[in-house]
């Protein structure tokens, strides 16, 4: 029963890097708009006040989170452009183990992301930053979090949209059966 697990897991999280290193044009799409937004944070908000610390912080961690948004977003987009996400429910292998793939995945891809941001963000805000390790770990502690906390809201709204959409077709078809009978 392990080894199925493990070789669900690592299925999925395989397939999904493959299909993430295939199609790049997302992670530099992502890239360039996180870039975009370290630009226009300083002329949004004036020179004056992006000089303080806390300001600066908390630009990165809101172009931080947005970049968590897009990522979380496209999680099951590989799936869903095949039709392979209904093939995956339906199969015997454990819904546990591509949950948590698709979280580890994710949370790799947010963290692909995080570290060129990191090191555009020192550069165009002039910041010093003495802990560069710490930083980075809180940047993976991060990007886990919103992988897993996203995963898991997005699965359970595309399990309620199957739900309704199974629902609605049982209907149609019992009513079609109860006019033939009529």
């Amino acid at each position: 029963m392990e080894k199925r697990w493990l070789n669900t897991f690592f299925l999925i999280f395989h397939v999904s890097v493959r299909s993430f290193w295939i199609k790049k044009s997302f992670w530099l799409g992502a890239l360039i708009f996180a870039l975009c937004l370290l630009i226009l944070f300083p002329f949004s908000l004036g020179t004056q006040v992006i000089k303080r610390p806390d300001v600066q912080i908390g630009c990165l961690w809101t172009i931080m989170e947005f970049v968590a948004a897009l990522c979380v977003g496209r999680m099951f987009a590989t799936e869903q452009e095949a039709q392979a996400l209904d093939i995956l429910l339906c199969s015997r292998s454990f819904r546990s183990a591509i949950l948590f793939a698709k979280i580890c995945f994710t949370t790799l891809f947010i963290f692909s992301l995080q570290i060129p941001i990191l090191f555009f963000w020192l550069i165009l805000f002039n910041v010093t930053i003495h802990s560069y390790l710490n930083f980075i770990v809180t940047s993976f502690f991060f990007s886990f979090g919103s992988a897993s906390l996203g995963s898991l809201i997005y699965a359970l709204t595309t399990r309620s949209l199957a739900k309704e959409i199974l629902q609605n077709n049982g209907m149609t078809k019992m009513s079609n059966q109860e006019r033939i009978i009529e």
